[in-house]
């Protein structure tokens, strides 16, 4: 397929949902749930994210912890345009306290360093931890609640697509495996 040009925009799973229905782009990697009946969706990889805390934290030495664990922590997260920063708000509302919220971002690698500072705790996807490995801090898988990294590609039903943006999503499913376990 030559002469495509593919224009990567990168934002929040909210946001590209919107821009997907909207019609600015073909089609959307986000993290689901989708929440609109308006998109097919194809399953691309799905993997957990991970509890971040400083080496020196009480719970660094725990095999996993729970959204429970975590209601006296100070959270550093992804802002609101994030899918993730709604689940894990709905999982500590579900584990019955109201989170504090001390830093929101867009920005993983700020995230990542404010926790290297000791600063709060983060939750993260594993993948884009594996790329950013930190000395100071130490992952620690959580339980029991729906913070899973599950990422689809969206594309508006009623809208019409190109062959070769179809052929581009199956390839893409085709070919992105999932990390190895050990990070």
């Amino acid at each position: 397929y030559p002469g495509i040009d593919i224009n990567l925009v990168e934002k929040g799973a909210h946001v590209l949902q919107q821009d997907v229905f909207m019609g600015l782009l073909d089609i959307g990697c986000v993290l689901s749930p989708i929440y609109s009946n308006q998109f097919d969706i194809m399953p691309l990889v799905r993997d957990q994210s991970m509890l971040l805390v400083h080496r020196e934290h009480p719970l660094a030495q725990a095999e996993s912890v729970t959204l429970d664990d975590l209601k006296e922590e100070r959270f550093v997260i992804f802002n609101e345009d994030f899918t993730l920063h709604h689940k894990i708000l709905a999982g500590c509302r579900d584990a019955g306290f109201e989170p504090n919220i001390a830093v929101t971002s867009s920005q993983w690698d700020f995230l990542v360093e404010l926790v290297s500072q000791n600063y709060g705790v983060s939750i993260l996807p594993r993948p884009i931890l594996v790329k950013y490995r930190q000395p100071n801090i130490r992952l620690i898988p959580v339980t029991g609640c729906d913070v899973e990294w599950d990422i689809v590609l969206i594309s508006r039903k009623d809208r019409y697509m190109s062959s070769a943006c179809r052929r581009f999503m199956e390839y893409l499913c085709a070919n992105i495996k999932p990390l190895p376990d050990a990070i």
